[in-house]
């Protein structure tokens, strides 16, 4: 079973599930240029799953908004894998924040977060969760 990492500035796997491949390659980009991450691409929910069943990410980045399954239901399907329950998930889209939160915690998600992010939000979240964290800012803002 996947531990966090105790050092969340060592190198880590990460998943990114998006269908959108600007998004996903920004943030592969930034990933890879801050911690030296392994950054892996699926573009569909599906390839995601077939993915997880070879190859066990330290953290997987969900998008909401997908064709045929959902960023929601792909969190759920990857939760009921059990060497996935403890994997660091965090869910993003340019949803609002209000609207995505109990959602994303019901399916087990880790954190959100909202597009447009930027970089040191990215990092900010890769980082806590890796830390064994959860990362739901508007909860720190109430």
């Amino acid at each position: 079973m996947n531990k966090p990492c105790s050092d969340p500035r060592k190198r880590a796997r990460v998943l990114v599930i998006n269908d959108q491949s600007d998004i996903s390659h920004l943030i592969q980009f930034l990933l890879k240029q801050a911690r030296e991450d392994e950054v892996t691409i699926a573009f569909s929910a599906q390839e995601g799953i077939d993915i997880v069943q070879t190859e066990i990410p330290d953290l997987i980045l969900i998008d909401i908004t997908m064709p045929k399954l959902s960023g929601f239901d792909t969190c759920s399907m990857l939760r009921a894998i059990p060497a996935l329950q403890q994997t660091p998930i965090l869910l993003f889209d340019c949803l609002t924040i209000e609207s995505v939160y109990p959602s994303a915690k019901q399916v087990g998600a880790t954190g959100f977060l909202s597009l447009p992010f930027d970089y040191a939000e990215l990092l900010a979240a890769r980082d806590a969760l890796l830390r064994g964290e959860t990362y739901y800012p508007l909860d720190d803002a109430r």
